[in-house]
């Protein structure tokens, strides 16, 4: 097991960002407000792009840290890690295997390799590599209507405690009803509402 290499993907943005924070704040802390935090860009729309993408990450894990004894090497948002036009391409199937083959030999002493990626198929080399040898997690919004609902249900009673404000449950299913189940949107009105309220903690129907 690599210490230094993590995995974080899914479909539930808001968990998939919060852990991968939780990482970045566990090995950094505030060295990545300063040096101590590199990030790449995972977002690529054409296979050239993708294949750039991976030799930038290639540069960075064999590069120290600046003026710091860690740092963390972020792949962020990468969307070539699954079935796409652009990751079913030879060449980045073949960048991936030899981003794959540093991760196995080991990179930069002091450096973490993160990455987050909203799907990942399981098949692909890059996903086996991170399984057998790092931390993998993953975060998904159920489908099952229930399953969803419970989960909405959970994440803004998360949200709430995060800003410091209570509500009963009567008023938390009046605000799904409301706001709906976007993770993003329920993020936005629960930071509306402890605007809104000043100093008040308490949020009711009204």
């Amino acid at each position: 097991m690599n210490p230094s290499l993590f995995l974080v993907y899914g479909d539930d943005e808001l968990d998939v960002a919060k852990k991968a924070d939780n990482i970045v704040d566990e090995h950094i802390g505030t060295a990545k407000d300063q040096f101590g935090l590199e990030l790449i860009d995972g977002q690529a729309d054409t296979v050239d792009q993708a294949v750039n993408v991976i030799t930038d990450c290639k540069v960075a894990l064999n590069t120290g840290g600046f003026l710091t004894n860690e740092k963390v090497v972020w792949l962020k948002g990468a969307n070539f890690l699954q079935e796409t036009a652009v990751g079913r391409s030879q060449s980045v199937k073949e960048a991936s295997q030899s981003l794959g083959d540093l991760i196995k030999q080991g990179f930069s002493l002091g450096t973490i390799f993160l990455i987050t990626a909203p799907k990942v198929d399981k098949r692909y080399s890059l996903f086996k590599v991170c399984k057998e040898g790092g931390e993998v997690f993953e975060f998904s919004v159920p489908t099952q209507a229930r399953g969803a609902a419970q989960h909405a249900l959970d994440r803004l009673g998360d949200l709430l405690d995060e800003a410091g404000l209570t509500i009963r449950d009567s008023v938390k299913a009046a605000f799904l009803e409301r706001v709906g189940m976007d993770p993003h949107t329920t993020k936005n009105e629960v930071e509306k509402l402890k605007t809104y309220g000043g100093n008040r903690r308490e949020v009711t129907l009204e």
